[in-house]
């Protein structure tokens, strides 16, 4: 379903932040990039989810491709209409706005019976929304604005979500449920997913698969078994997660 070879991103002011990274996903596979901070996992996800005009960054790659398509330097709503959603690290909601109009936003004009299906399932998976539906999402906690932020990339139903840092500052109980959410949305619409993450157990729940980024190359790959039993990899880049 995706398919990067050889990406190289560039910014205006620091330089190289990527470097020849390759990497597949496969349709219905769930595959995790590790790393510490500075490594460019983020920049990657914005690689594929697509910058704007504005922020006059360099991406090249030999293949940058979705579902069979090139998406290299598309703008982002094109690459969002094509079917691939991301919940981002930062302004992940419309703090302004009610948690239901956030929801509204993500919905659209569309009205049909799947979309509502797939709001019926969200409003189970995380009922505290629809208690606080009528409170500004800058009002939420944080792991609230993560359930905001998931439920509003997936209501229109993607092929490919793109996940970048989900457990950040989350408690470990409340990091479990959104673990377990995302499984059952990963079933219920059959997604593909390509999470960035430096939670090397958070990883292993959701993903069979991950590389391990340092400084913008690829540093491993495996599964998340082999990744995680690497000495060398948990204590100096995983952070002795493993």
């Amino acid at each position: 379903m995706l398919t990067i070879e050889g990406l190289r991103v560039v910014y205006p002011r620091t330089g190289v932040a990527v470097d020849g990274l390759d990497v597949t996903v496969e349709r219905g596979e769930a595959v995790a990039i590790l790393g510490p901070n500075g490594a460019g996992k983020t920049t990657t996800v914005r690689a594929v989810t697509g910058f704007l005009s504005s922020e006059r960054v360099s991406v090249d790659a030999r293949r940058l491709e979705f579902d069979g398509a090139s998406i290299l330097r598309k703008p982002p709503h094109r690459i969002a209409r094509a079917g691939i959603a991301v919940v981002p690290e930062r302004d992940k909601v419309f703090r302004e706005l009610l948690v239901e109009e956030n929801l509204e936003v993500a919905r659209g004009r569309s009205g049909d019976q799947a979309l509502q299906d797939t709001q019926d399932m969200l409003d189970e998976l995380f009922p505290i929304l629809v208690e606080r539906r009528k409170e500004q999402a800058g009002l939420l906690s944080g792991g609230q604005i993560q359930m905001l932020a998931i439920a509003m990339s997936v209501l229109k139903r993607p092929t490919l979500l793109v996940a970048d840092e989900i457990s950040l500052g989350l408690a470990p109980a409340l990091m479990d449920e959104i673990v377990v959410a995302l499984d059952k949305i990963r079933d219920e619409l059959d997604l593909t997913m390509l999470l960035v993450e430096q939670n090397v157990g958070v990883a292993r729940r959701l993903c069979s698969r991950g590389l391990v980024l340092e400084s913008g190359h690829v540093r491993a790959t495996g599964t998340m078994d082999e990744l995680a039993a690497d000495d060398s990899l948990a204590n100096i880049y995983l952070g002795g997660t493993a």
